[in-house]
């Protein structure tokens, strides 16, 4: 169980830093600094791997427990604790659920930057020809 809750917790601080990484990704996107860009893209990726693996590793934990491999297993296995451990661990997960809800938003909103920008380079490169316009 300990296990377990290192690595929520461990996520947790993941995805701050994600969060923060994700808003100076598109900073970088709206000063198209490809060079910068480059660097805290293979740093995101890490990221992701790193909690990738890290949820690989909890699927196994908790089904070496014989709960199944996901939040309700997880929970069954937080309803076993003292309620003043189940309190912190469940604000824990609740606290990581919330992270990732933001690193999402953060990720589509830098997907839409990027995809507005592919869009204007499409418009500049094609604005030869008869049926491309620029608004």
């Amino acid at each position: 169980m300990t296990l377990l809750v290192q690595g929520i917790a461990q996520d947790r601080q993941d995805y701050l830093t994600l969060q923060q990484q994700l808003e100076t990704q598109r900073m970088l996107l709206l000063a198209r600094d490809i060079a910068q860009l480059t660097t805290i893209n293979q740093q995101l990726m890490d990221i992701y791997r790193t909690l990738s693996q890290r949820a690989t590793e909890r699927q196994t934990q908790l089904r070496a427990l014989n709960v199944s491999a996901d939040k309700q297993g997880l929970f069954s296995l937080f309803r076993r604790l003292p309620p003043e451990q189940l309190k912190k661990v469940s604000a824990l997960w609740e606290d990581l659920e919330q992270q990732t809800r933001r690193c999402q938003q953060l990720n589509e909103r830098n997907g839409m930057v990027l995809h507005m920008q592919q869009d204007i380079m499409e418009n500049i490169v094609n604005a030869d020809r008869p049926d491309a316009f620029l608004y």
